[in-house]
């Protein structure tokens, strides 16, 4: 799946915490392909200053990248855009993320 910088950095404040031992794998190795590669870093310009990160993307750069999350990862992300959405907690950083996996 196509997600923007933006859209992972969404995506990783939703992932559950705690969860069974298997869970916990997938998700550790979920934030790994969410999170950004030192390529990456250099690509988007990205900073990080007091818990913010910043990018500035050179022309024709997109901050896109094909991130592949498994069908189990991909339902937890699912439950709590579910949640959120139930409980009137989106805001607009959810917004392309909710479509994408709703």
């Amino acid at each position: 799946m196509e997600l923007h910088i933006t859209e992972r950095l969404a995506v990783l404040s939703i992932l559950p915490a705690t969860g069974s031992f298997i869970n916990l794998k997938l998700l550790r190795e979920a934030r790994e392909m969410l999170s950004f590669t030192d390529k990456e870093y250099k690509e988007f310009n990205l900073v990080e200053k007091d818990d913010t990160l910043s990018w500035a993307l050179p022309e024709g750069v997109s901050g896109f990248a094909d991130i592949e999350l498994g069908a189990v990862v991909t339902g937890m992300i699912r439950i709590e855009l579910e949640r959120l959405n139930t409980e009137e907690m989106l805001d607009d950083r959810y917004f392309t993320i909710y479509e994408k996996f709703m």
